[in-house]
């Protein structure tokens, strides 16, 4: 559980610092997203 807890907060590290860009977050809306949905899911 640490490393999901540990991966979920680079996530969301990468979430704002990708938020700080209006082009990288246009881009990041749709390389990112998707691999945030799918991280909580592996056990």
């Amino acid at each position: 559980m640490k490393l999901t807890g540990y991966i979920l907060l680079l996530a969301a590290a990468l979430i704002a610092l990708f938020g700080q860009s209006p082009a990288l977050a246009g881009a990041g809306s749709h390389t990112f997203g998707p691999a945030i949905i799918t991280i909580p899911d592996i056990p």
